[in-house]
């Protein structure tokens, strides 16, 4: 007899869920397309900013090599008048003998 009562009591309930769920259930499908729409969007910004990232670090990245190309090629100009200026002095010993 008590079983009996406790089905009797979930299938009431049951009965009021069902009258209830189906705005809750549309509620709830509203929220999750929302929600879908704002993932979508979101996704598509991080796409946007990864890029933008990518071009900024490119960017960067052939600056840095500037100032790093202009000290190569200081250095190679300086080394090139040292030799120079060691070739001449040989150059010299060599003609007054």
């Amino acid at each position: 007899m008590h079983d009996r009562d406790r089905d009797r009591e979930r299938d009431r309930h049951g009965a009021e869920d069902c009258a209830y769920s189906e705005p809750l259930c549309e509620e709830r499908h509203a929220r999750i397309e929302a929600l879908e729409v704002c993932a979508v969007k979101l996704t598509q910004m991080i796409e946007r900013y990864d890029t933008q990232l990518l071009s900024h670090e490119t960017r960067i990245g052939s600056l840095e090599r500037k100032p790093a190309a202009r000290f190569e090629r200081a250095a190679w100009y300086a080394l090139c008048a040292l030799l120079g200026a060691m070739a001449t002095a040989v150059a010299e010993k060599f003609t007054w003998l």
